[in-house]
């Protein structure tokens, strides 16, 4: 397992994965390709990894038939990669040729951390006065993962216990807890903004803010950016240069509008890939 666990090197399996690995047995016998799949909801989900060579297209082939069968079996209905793909990806090729096709798609956007905390600190001086007295953001550190769980859950942004995994700040993928903030109305959270340190970035995995009304919603958008962005909070990560903002190909505007207004460049758009059962 510990060879097998190298495959999926910083990337989030379920615990109670179950694992599919290809060999190849001439000249000598090692591991070409490892698949992790486990349940979220009514999907199949997994990860796979294959070693490049002559031998990484039969062993993608083999191995998402293998776990293609085990979902009929089980009576699902549908298999989700468990990541993001830009076109460019190899994996992206592996899973097109084994009849995967876009379910949604999203859109990125960098842009350096000075000049991203510049511009959010100008306009939290612009509007400071109109944002709720009673609103307050607060590090995901001192927090536990049930005050977003229910915030969260009706976007499927992220299951239930890969957000749980992911509130553990030892492992590699976790949550950066001092950069993810939640924003809280009183007791009650409302938006959330979460993200992982990958290299010299924070990536932002979850920007979700359930208000009514669309000035609000924007202003606790800037809240959230700020707790992310400013020098103390930034001060615990200072090797982070850039951060990394996502947002749907068609949806979630406030996340594309606030990304330009911070002068973000666009990176190439993102794709969720299943497959019908």
């Amino acid at each position: 397992m510990p060879r097998v666990r190298h495959f999926f090197a910083n990337e989030y399996i379920a615990p109670e994965a179950q694992v599919v690995v290809a060999v190849k047995s001439q000249p000598v016998e090692r591991f070409v390709g490892a698949l992790a799949g486990w349940l979220t909801g009514e999907y199949g989900q997994f990860m796979l990894a294959c070693l490049p060579g002559s031998a990484r297209h039969e062993a993608a082939r083999a191995l998402i038939q293998a776990i293609a069968e085990s979902a009929r079996a089980a009576g699902l209905r549908h298999l989700l990669y468990g990541k993001l793909l830009a076109e460019h990806d190899p994996g992206y090729e592996l899973l097109q040729e084994n009849s995967f096709s876009i379910m949604r798609s999203e859109r990125f956007f960098q842009v350096a951390v000075a000049q991203g905390a510049n511009r959010v600190k100008e306009l939290m001086q612009r509007y400071q006065s109109a944002i709720p007295a009673n609103w307050h953001t607060e590090a995901i550190r001192g927090r536990p993962p049930e005050d977003i769980l229910d915030l969260i859950s009706p976007h499927r942004l992220m299951a239930p216990e890969e957000v749980r995994a992911r509130w553990q700040w030892e492992k590699p993928d976790a949550y950066e807890p001092d950069l993810s903030g939640i924003i809280y109305d009183g007791k009650e959270a409302f938006g959330a903004f979460l993200v992982r340190q990958r290299g010299d970035s924070a990536i932002c995995d979850v920007r979700v803010v359930n208000h009514p009304d669309p000035r609000l919603s924007g202003l606790a958008n800037l809240c959230l950016y700020h707790h992310s962005l400013t020098a103390e909070n930034r001060d615990q990560s200072k090797s982070i240069r850039w951060v990394v903002f996502r947002g749907g190909e068609k949806e979630h505007l406030e996340t594309v509008n606030m990304a330009r207004r911070m002068g973000a460049s666009e990176m190439p758009i993102r794709h969720s890939l299943g497959l019908a059962l």
